[in-house]
């Protein structure tokens, strides 16, 4: 991203191509580090914990002491917790249940919804169809 076509060389493409790739090992925890550009932008791999790659940061020239560094930060917490849903599953069951919906008062109603609100529901019952007579069939008298 921010690269444009013409500016790009037979060098860089390589680079992106060699994507992702290992830094080194983790001075502490002997797990390899590793730098790629993903679906929201360059980051850091370690120890199966993604960690964006501050703007500054080049994903293709950062070193081990620079890669260390960003992963010694505290990591920012993620919004909402885990995943999606985590605020309805946190949230206290007596506080999960809302107060029942207040109906709209009748002088504020449209006349539409006035009329709709009066009357009860009814259901219509099929009458059962008498059998249809047919007619009797006219005869015809030969000569």
């Amino acid at each position: 991203k921010g690269v444009r076509p013409e500016d790009t060389t037979l060098e860089l493409a390589l680079g992106w191509l060699a994507l992702p790739r290992d830094i080194g090992k983790h001075p502490e925890t002997g797990e390899m580090i590793v730098a790629g550009v993903g679906r929201f932008g360059p980051y850091l791999l370690h120890n199966k914990q993604f960690t964006n790659l501050p703007a500054e940061d080049d994903v293709m020239t950062i070193g081990i002491n620079r890669a260390v560094d960003i992963l010694s930060q505290p990591r920012p917490e993620r919004k909402g917790g885990k995943g999606r849903f985590a605020k309805k599953a946190a949230a206290p069951k007596a506080a999960a249940k809302k107060a029942p919906a207040k109906k709209v008062a009748a002088s504020k109603a449209t006349p539409a919804a006035k009329a709709t609100a009066k009357k009860p529901a009814v259901k219509k019952v099929a009458a059962p169809k008498a059998a249809a007579k047919k007619a009797p069939a006219k005869k015809t008298v030969k000569k």
